[in-house]
């Protein structure tokens, strides 16, 4: 990750890459593989971001605890 990050031009562009892919709605979140894709910030060293990201994301894919997927329940476990 760290060479990806430096390869983009640093953590600053790198962040604002996710935010457009989030933002864009070129990720669809409910697809398994997009799910790391909230955690990705930590990698800029902006662990807020995905905080922030989760608590945006888990409320418009679950309804309740009966209709999580057991990840999405972890997701919204971790972003209390």
């Amino acid at each position: 990750m760290a060479g990806l990050i430096a390869a983009m031009g640093g953590p600053g562009p790198y962040v604002k890459r996710l935010d457009y892919l989030h933002e864009s709605g070129l990720n669809y979140i409910g697809n398994e593989p997009a799910f790391l894709t909230v955690f990705q910030y930590h990698y800029a060293g902006r662990p807020g971001r995905s905080s922030y990201r989760a608590h945006l994301l888990v409320p418009q894919l679950a309804v309740s605890p009966e209709t999580m997927t057991p990840v999405l329940w972890v997701v919204s476990w971790l972003s209390q």
